[in-house]
């Protein structure tokens, strides 16, 4: 809906007005754009904060689950993907860089 709004309908291709890129939209309001969030960095934060759980929080229930079905041995930051991982293991792990990034080690 949010894209035949700003693009117009992709079936037909030169109907609609091309109101802006989506960069743009994506730019703050106090900077002159329209203020919506980059969705895909977005859904990685979601999954940073959920991946940033099972890796600081080893007996939240969701650790559980996900050290018990995906990860038996390691941790999350070490996890690899098996033959078959489901979508949601898949996105999980696909923040592990991104937690791994904000670690910081203390002595």
């Amino acid at each position: 809906m949010l894209n035949s709004f700003w693009w117009g309908n992709s079936s037909e291709p030169r109907k609609g007005i091309k109101w802006a890129t989506w960069e743009k939209l994506c730019v703050r309001k106090d900077k002159g754009g329209m203020g919506f969030q980059n969705l895909h960095l977005f859904n990685l934060a979601m999954l940073g904060k959920i991946g940033w759980k099972c890796f600081s929080n080893p007996n939240a229930q969701i650790s559980k689950i996900f050290k018990a079905k995906y990860y038996p041995q390691g941790n999350f930051l070490n996890a690899t993907l098996g033959h078959s991982p489901s979508y949601a293991s898949r996105s999980v792990c696909s923040s592990q860089d991104i937690v791994g990034r904000g670690l910081r080690w203390r002595i």
